[in-house]
Formats: C-alpha cells, structure tokens, sequence
C-alpha cells in the first residue's frame, strides 16, 4: 500500500512469559497503525525466542532460538523455517553441514551478488557465547564455520 509501511513479527514471549509461534504483521501510516494476525492453517516453526529472523524477497527466514524443549543446550534449537508471504505458508528448510549448530541470541544476515550466502554471527547455546561466523549459499543450505583472519 502505497505510504504504509510493514513490519511482521514471529514468535517470542507474550505477556505471560510463554513462548510463542504465531506471526503478526504491524501496518503503519502516518500515525496510524494496526496489527493483523498471519495465522496459516499449516504447519508452523515450534514456539521460540531469541532466534533470528530476516527478509529476503518475499519470503521470512527464520532460524534457530531459545525453544520450550529441555534445558540448557537442550532447550536452544538450529533449524531453519521459510514463511512465503505470498501464499502465507511455511516450509521447512533442511540444513547439513559438520558445523551447523544449535544457536540463540545470534544475528543472521545474507549478502548480494552472485550466489547468496546467509550468515550467523555470534551466539550463545546457553552454556557460552561465541563470535562464531557460518556461512551458507542459500541454494544448498549447507553451513561452514567460517574462519577470519585477522
């Protein structure tokens, strides 16, 4: 809509302190604003907080966070779900890799050009932080522990 700008928001804790999974969009214009619920009838990424969410095209991706499952390391998950805007549906992303591993509290990124690769840097698996950097190429999904000089 022309002059509205958009915000969409998954999961978290609400006012209970119980995670969540649902997806909210917050439309503002001007100084006006209202939130409409995106609740697709299909299957849904677990309840989380403290994972990563980014825009790319159309699509919401989501990855890893802090679960209800377990504690400690257990309770912190890395799987990676894609919400397509457009048909308001989720789908699963499979990862491999030697070095995929379970983060919360970590951003992620993606870059342009040739080849897009996502990006997870720094997290915590509830036992230690890190300032680890992984990399994947969007079309396979597999992810490398990156290794900076410097």
């Amino acid at each position: 809509k022309e002059g509205t700008s958009m915000v969409l928001v998954f999961g978290g804790f609400d006012d209970l302190n119980a995670l969540r999974s649902d997806l909210w969009l917050l439309e503002i214009s001007g100084i006006n604003a209202s939130w409409t619920s995106l609740d697709p009838s299909t299957i849904r990424p677990s309840p989380r907080a403290a994972h990563s969410t980014v825009l790319y095209n159309s699509q919401i991706i989501v990855m890893g966070g802090q679960g209800n499952a377990g504690e400690g390391v257990d309770s912190v998950m890395f799987d990676s779900w894609v919400f397509d805007i457009a048909l308001e549906r989720w789908q699963r992303r499979q990862l491999s890799g030697d070095s995929v591993p379970r983060v919360a509290f970590h951003t992620q990124h993606y870059t342009t050009g040739p080849g897009l690769i996502f990006i997870v840097f720094g997290a915590s698996n509830r036992e230690r932080v890190t300032n680890n950097i992984y990399v994947a190429e969007s079309d396979k999904m597999e992810w490398t522990k990156a290794r900076p000089a410097g």
